[in-house]
């Protein structure tokens, strides 16, 4: 059996604590300051690529039929619950729809699909090749999801590259040193994300406005390349109390997380100078709670029940159902275009239309805030 690296369970972590604390400030977007808007923005410019990364590098050992069928199976559930909330809450019922957070474990499992029939020795041109389709992407005026897909391979090409550089992963360099170019990076990452407003230019999958945005891509790409590498070298490679426990437990807090914060987000008014404070100790709380043993174990069995249970011994109608769904996935992302509800009025009794856009709350202000700076 393999030595468990804790550097790579310290660092999803990590992430997985961005990836809930961005929900929850998105979940009160309404009520957001230019700081706290500006924290979102650099969150969402790494913690998904990163987390991809990392999900490449894995999926050597993670492509076998029951993996697939398991991710299948928690994209399906998670877009089930999102409906049933949805509908609870909004009226409105779509369940052939890519719902908040569930477009990640589609995108992994269909990554993992693809790269277990076409990647060989040749890793690195289709890494090459990879990196030029996520910078080619934005020149089309495509869907959300299918933009998702071209963009975010390369990251997982990346990720599962790693597995033959393991060296990558264990530099020479003085600690010190790497610690300077990680804040160099990471100050890189600050600068575009606050400038380009690029957590709702990515997310919303918005084309090109200027030539010049590919180029932004490119470096955008590479720097993420370049923080997740140096990050993995100067995480400690032991056990961290609480944060080790939480990237262990990523997978389970990224299924049960999203929402929870949509109800909170809906149901609890907080102050907007405490805000982010705020949401940074219930983005604590939720991770702490879900990677618990008990909830831990409870999805884990429920999981365990499906995809070992019924819908193994019925593989024949387990693919049928899968082809059938994704057909109609196909379809309505075809026909459809971003749902849009609508919030109740304010005090000031201005309706604010809210998008859902994959996992993001995005205020139609902050979209047409975003599309003025980028020209």
């Amino acid at each position: 059996m393999d030595e468990r690296k804790y550097e790579f369970d310290n660092l999803k972590g990590i992430l997985i604590f961005f990836v809930v604390l961005g929900h929850l400030i998105f979940s009160f977007s309404h009520n957001n300051s230019d700081l706290v808007q500006k924290t979102t923005s650099f969150i969402y410019f790494f913690h998904m690529p990163l987390f991809l990364i990392v999900s490449g590098y894995f999926s050597r050992k993670n492509i076998s039929k029951e993996n697939l069928l398991k991710l299948f199976f928690i994209f399906v559930a998670m877009n089930i619950s999102f409906t049933i909330y949805d509908y609870l809450v909004y009226g409105a019922f779509n369940l052939f729809q890519f719902k908040y957070s569930s477009w990640y474990i589609l995108l992994l499992a269909l990554y993992r699909l693809i790269i277990s029939n076409i990647i060989n020795e040749k890793t690195n041109m289709i890494l090459l090749i990879s990196l030029l389709v996520a910078i080619i992407a934005g020149f089309f005026n495509t869907e959300l999801f299918v933009l998702r897909i071209f963009e975010n391979w390369f990251y997982f090409v990346f990720g599962y590259s790693l597995i033959k550089n393991k060296q990558i992963h264990n530099l020479t360099i003085d600690k010190n040193f790497i610690l300077l170019l990680l804040i160099f990076f990471l100050s890189i990452v600050f600068v575009i994300s606050s400038e380009y407003s690029y957590n709702i230019y990515y997310y919303l999958g918005e084309t090109y406005t200027r030539n010049k945005d590919a180029i932004v891509k490119l470096i955008i790409c590479l720097t993420n390349a370049f923080v997740y590498v140096l990050s993995i070298n100067i995480l400690p490679k032991k056990e961290i109390p609480l944060l080790t426990k939480i990237g262990k437990n990523s997978l389970y807090i990224y299924i049960l997380h999203r929402i929870i914060t949509l109800v909170i987000g809906e149901y609890i008014i907080v102050d907007r100078k405490l805000i982010l404070l705020l949401d940074i100790i219930m983005a604590l709380l939720i991770c702490l709670i879900l990677a618990s043993k008990p909830i831990v174990k409870l999805t884990s069995k429920i999981i365990d029940l499906f995809t070992n249970g019924y819908l193994r011994k019925n593989m024949i109608l387990t693919i049928i159902s899968t082809l059938i769904l994704i057909t109609l996935f196909l379809f309505e992302l075809y026909n459809k275009n971003i749902i849009n509800f609508e919030k109740k009025k304010l005090n000031n009794s201005n309706l604010i239309s809210i998008g859902f856009v994959g996992d993001l709350i995005l205020l139609e202000e902050q979209v047409k805030n975003s599309k003025e700076i980028l020209g």
